[in-house]
């Protein structure tokens, strides 16, 4: 099978302005998001109690909200699990999930779980604690979801876990820790450790929330809107390759899908935005071993697929190269888009390069 042709090819802008020619707008200046079909019964909740994080603060219960599609075989072992990225959550995966999709519905039994502070899970907004809400890292969330994969829905295998940014996060951190459980990952513009350029972002984003005299130190009780315009605005410049902002060179376009942006960051809670940003720039599989990448990653003794994308400014090409070179059984593959960071959701790229993945490895 041929590898399909992308929406937005490295170089198809620039030829044209290298011609003189005009560019046209080749992507929505709104784009509509791609909803999952609907799910076996909507929303559920996994509650525990006296959970500990990692800082050594217990939250006296702790909420994992998650949706399931499919149905699972005779064995629980078709168990997909999807992890979300920083902006979004357990329905952010409509590209993928669905009949006759990446991960088919009719073939596999597909789980999406909220990271702590995030959706519908516990956070500083659901808990009602504002700033008080305690910090989180990644590892917390990961081992939350398998205590809700395994104790509230009984799975003892996942056959994959899979997730973009934030979400390739969560499943390194799944193959660091529970190797018995993980059959193969799926890491979507992934790093396994926080860049200084991306924490320098999120300091930037959140200075902006806290600087809005409506955030209030956090017991706002109406959202700082303009703290979240701002903070919008911090990161747009680094949402995608440099090509992909040509379409945008007239005025108007540039506008149009800034406040497009702008408007995404209105739907979400500012005191989740902070701490879920905190999250990420902690992200360092390595850190309980000691700093040791390649002792964390050599516990990954499953298949694992490394996709990043090529023109990625937020977290460059170079950081999936580091675990292509660790992982013990990496596949690599770089997305040759200018669409940047956001370059997994290239779905017809992304789709056959993990399809056949999956297939080599009879998963």
């Amino acid at each position: 099978m041929s590898t399909p042709v992308l929406r937005h090819p490295i170089g198809s802008l620039q030829a044209l302005v290298s011609k003189g020619d005009a560019i046209p707008l080749v992507a929505p200046l709104r784009p509509d998001p791609v909803n999952p079909p609907p799910s076996n019964g909507g929303p559920q909740v996994f509650r525990t109690e006296d959970f500990v994080l990692e800082s050594g603060v217990t939250l006296p219960e702790l909420n994992i909200c998650y949706e399931t599609w499919g149905t699972p075989n005779q064995f629980r072992s078709n168990v997909i699990l999807l992890c979300h990225g920083r902006s979004g959550n357990r329905l952010s995966h409509g590209l993928y999930v669905g009949p006759g999709k990446l991960f088919d519905t009719g073939r596999y039994f597909v789980v999406a779980m909220d990271a702590i502070g995030s959706g519908a899970s516990s956070s500083p907004a659901s808990t009602g604690l504002k700033m008080r809400f305690p910090h989180f890292t990644i590892r917390d969330s990961v081992r939350a979801h398998c205590l809700a994969a395994t104790l509230g829905l009984g799975l003892g295998q996942i056959r994959c876990v899979a997730g973009p940014s934030m979400g390739s996060y969560a499943a390194l951190e799944w193959a660091v820790n529970y190797p018995a459980i993980v059959r193969s990952a799926v890491l979507l513009v992934p790093s396994g450790q926080s860049t200084p350029q991306l924490r320098a972002i999120h300091e930037a984003q959140r200075a902006a929330i806290m600087a809005d005299p409506v955030w209030a130190a956090g017991d706002y009780d109406r959202p700082p809107v303009k703290g979240l315009r701002v903070a919008a605005t911090a990161e747009f410049p680094w949402s995608y390759g440099e090509e992909w902002y040509l379409q945008l060179n007239a005025v108007d376009r540039y506008e149009a899908r800034l406040e497009w942006t702008r408007e995404q960051i209105l739907q979400r809670d500012a005191n989740n935005i902070i701490y879920t940003s905190l999250s990420c720039n902690r992200h360092d599989v390595a850190a309980p071993y000691g700093g040791n990448l390649a002792a964390a990653l050599a516990r990954c003794r499953m298949p694992i697929m490394v996709m990043p994308c090529a023109t990625d400014l937020l977290i460059p090409p170079r950081h999936a190269q580091l675990l292509r070179d660790l992982l013990p059984r990496a596949t690599y593959q770089e997305i040759p888009s200018y669409a940047g960071h956001w370059g997994f959701q290239e779905a017809d790229f992304v789709t056959h390069h993990v399809r056949a993945f999956l297939d080599e490895h009879g998963l």
